[in-house]
C-alpha cells in the first residue's frame, strides 16, 4: 500500500530550518501540536519549541526562565511541497510567539 503523494512524515520535517518569505530562517521545526482526533494543527519552530520538546520537565524542576524565541505557525503556513526545505506561506509577524 503506498501513501498518498500529499503525505509528510514528521520524522521527515523535525528539525528543518523553516525559511521566511525574506529568505531568512525562522527557526527549525521542533514540535507537531496534534488535536485528540488526530488533525494537524500547528507548528513550534525556534528554540522555545526546542525546549518545550527535550527540557520542559526540568526547566519546571528547577524553576529557570530561558530567554529564546519561537514561533507556532498554523498547519497551512508552512509550505511542505519539499519536505527538505520548508518554506513560510505568510510573514513572520503573523505567527504567534511562544513563551
Amino acid at each position: 500500500m503506498s501513501e498518498p503523494k500529499d503525505t509528510v512524515h514528521f520524522e521527515r520535517i523535525l528539525n528543518r530550518r523553516v525559511i521566511g518569505r525574506d529568505g531568512k530562517s525562522v527557526g527549525r521545526i521542533e514540535e507537531a501540536i496534534i488535536e485528540r482526533d488526530g488533525e494537524l494543527r500547528e507548528f513550534h519552530l525556534g528554540t522555545s519549541a526546542f525546549f518545550e520538546r527535550l527540557a520542559a520537565t526540568v526547566v519546571s524542576m528547577v524553576g529557570a526562565r530561558i530567554d529564546s524565541k519561537g514561533y507556532a505557525a498554523a498547519w497551512d503556513q508552512i509550505d511542505l511541497s519539499n519536505p527538505k526545505r520548508p518554506r513560510l506561506l505568510c510573514e513572520v509577524s503573523e505567527l504567534r510567539r511562544l513563551e
